[in-house]
């Protein structure tokens, strides 16, 4: 999948949703391994979307800007 998007995700979402993520063509999906704000801001460059679960870790302006 060289030319899929990358959507991260603060931590999985419920079975079925990862289910339809998994079958989505030119989609790669990253699940951070914890909930961290240095994970998080590590893992957004590049990333063509971010879902945050419960706000957690906290999107700050400066991860925004480098992004």
């Amino acid at each position: 999948m060289a030319d899929a998007a990358t959507l991260v995700l603060t931590e999985p979402l419920p079975e079925a949703g990862m289910r339809i993520l998994a079958a989505a063509a030119g989609l790669r999906v990253a699940v951070l391994a914890a909930p961290r704000e240095a994970d998080l801001a590590a893992a957004m460059p590049g990333a063509g979307g971010v879902i945050l679960a419960m706000d957690r870790p906290a999107l700050t302006a400066a991860m925004i800007g480098a992004a």
